[in-house]
């Protein structure tokens, strides 16, 4: 769960699914995609937070909201140790 940095006090969930990218004999890659589920969170709410919060200085209408995020990382399967990381997150 994630809590929204756009809309106060809504916790976000996100529907994950983990891939391995790639393997070799010493490291393995990994992804991770998070995807957000709708299934308890009113699209009317947004709307109307929306338009109390940021309507006024943006002068646009809201449309849709929607969070994605995706990590890839590198473990060594020797230790488990991290060898990188990268994190990428789109709220619009």
């Amino acid at each position: 769960m994630q809590f929204s940095q756009i809309f106060p006090n809504v916790d976000l969930k996100t529907d994950v699914v983990k891939s391995i990218v790639r393997e070799n004999e010493n490291l393995a890659t990994y992804r991770l995609v998070g995807t957000l589920n709708r299934e308890n969170l009113s699209e009317e709410m947004l709307k109307n937070m929306y338009d109390s919060i940021y309507k006024s200085s943006l002068k646009f209408n809201y449309t849709a909201f929607d969070f994605i995020y995706r990590i890839n990382y590198t473990i060594d399967k020797e230790t488990g140790l991290l060898q990188e990381g990268k994190a990428s997150i789109s709220k619009k």
